[in-house]
């Protein structure tokens, strides 16, 4: 590219590069040629500047061409960053959907074949004895109407408990006319139910003080071969069990053959309860995996009667929250951690060093409230079987209190109003004539 040598054309002492030495002689007024070097070189700086500025304009589109092209491929970098994680996210809803469909089906499945088998034991029973009652009670009616699973994880515990579990029913005439349990499993394997006894209970109550009007009641623990399938059942001869006390409302539901119910009492304890009431309470528990105790909240005195109901008691919270309920109270448990009773300070573990140690037994569950309560030994219990020995009042079974849900009622103060006469309303406005004649 060309170079060129400028000038200032207004400066006085000012040479053009193209011109040589000068002399006297060959030097022409300034008024002559100063007009044609002034405008040669304005046109040769207007014409390096527009080439100069048209070089800056082309670098500077080739810049911004360049930057679009980044930003253009970094858009669409980041639009298929957002649509790979929309697809993954719709993908995982979908998956989830699907499994949650395969749940539901399966668990359906399973349920609706032990349902098959409870209508044909019925059909049978209805054949060698119409007025024989098969009552179901208890966790398969709980499995059929609680919520189904959400996750891998729920569905894999539902699946497990269901197997394992028994159908609790009660075979009886009326809730006062108890079966023979014994004729009841001759007449189903004469008329083709296929079963396998494993053990025949007969339980009498021998609780002292036992105030519930119960014969003695049969138990009988079987497994039926149903189309491939083991079902195991838990069988009973009366409505009333002398042994068993009402746990958790999700148990407490009971198919008869007027449809559901909740299980009932024996004698008038609870005969204001509303049964329609705590059937739909019932029902909203089990789409919120929640369940309400049943017994006590503090029972005062530790008699043996309530010893052995709370360590069942015990178990059966334990057996709920391993299948996925959450019970709105919780029995306060032993002191797992303290390792001596604090009464005797005999270790409740074994010894190492006496192998002939016989460690004393404690209850799962605590005795009172207070620190000696949950690290106690049955035999300090039997010498102070009266009050704790550290608070100075009677034994309770304590539990945790259920979450009371906060109100924001809240009543206006009462307004005083006294009326004076006929000519004030009860406001205390005077009360003109116009008002009168309106009112009239």
């Amino acid at each position: 590219m060309q170079k060129f040598n400028y000038f200032d054309p207004l400066s006085e002492d000012s040479t053009h590069p193209t011109d040589g030495p000068t002399t006297s002689s060959d030097v022409k007024p300034k008024s002559k040629r100063k007009p044609i070097r002034t405008a040669e070189n304005a046109r040769k700086n207007k014409s390096y500047n527009q080439e100069l500025q048209n070089r800056r304009l082309q670098a500077e589109i080739q810049r911004l061409k360049e930057e679009n092209y980044i930003l253009k491929a970094e858009a669409s970098d980041h639009k298929k960053t957002i649509r790979k994680a929309i697809d993954a996210k719709m993908n995982a809803q979908c998956d989830m959907m699907r499994n949650i469909d395969m749940f539901r089906e399966v668990e359906v499945k399973a349920i609706k074949q032990r349902m098959k088998f409870v209508k044909c034991l019925k059909k049978r029973v209805k054949k060698f004895d119409a007025d024989l009652e098969v009552n179901v009670f208890g966790g398969f009616i709980r499995r059929a109407l609680q919520r189904r699973s959400l996750t891998t994880e729920e569905h894999e515990r539902f699946m497990t408990y269901l197997k394992e579990s028994d159908i609790d029913m009660r075979v009886y005439y009326n809730k006062e006319t108890p079966s023979d349990m014994i004729q009841f499993l001759r007449n189903l394997d004469e008329y083709g139910i296929n079963l396998e006894v494993l053990e025949i209970r007969r339980i009498t109550s021998t609780f002292q003080e036992d105030l519930m009007d119960y014969n003695d009641v049969y138990h009988t623990k079987c497994i039926f071969h149903f189309k491939g399938e083991e079902i195991k059942a838990d069988i009973f001869n009366r409505y009333f069990i002398n042994f068993s006390t009402q746990d958790y409302s999700s148990n407490q539901i009971s198919m008869e053959k007027d449809g559901f119910t909740i299980n009932r009492e024996n004698g008038n304890i609870y005969q204001n309860r509303d049964y329609g009431m705590e059937m739909l309470e019932t029902m909203m528990e089990f789409q919120t995996m929640t369940t309400r105790p049943l017994f006590v909240e503090e029972s005062t005195g530790m008699d043996r009667r309530t010893r052995h109901n709370m360590n069942k008691m015990m178990t059966r919270q334990s057996k709920m929250i391993r299948e996925g309920f959450t019970p709105t109270q919780m029995i306060i448990g032993a002191d797992e951690d303290e390792k001596n009773c604090l009464i005797c300070y005999e270790q409740f573990g074994p010894k190492e060093d006496e192998p002939e140690y016989v460690p004393p037994k404690r209850y799962g569950f605590a005795l009172c409230g207070c620190s000696f309560g949950r690290a106690i030994c049955r035999c300090c219990f039997k010498k102070w079987d009266t009050n704790c020995p550290q608070c100075k009042i009677p034994w309770k079974i304590t539990m945790t209190k259920e979450a009371l849900e906060e109100s924001d009622f809240v009543l206006p103060d009462i307004q005083s109003i006294q009326l004076q006469g006929i000519d004030v309303d009860i406001y205390n406005n005077d009360i003109t004539d116009s008002d009168r004649e309106s009112l009239e």
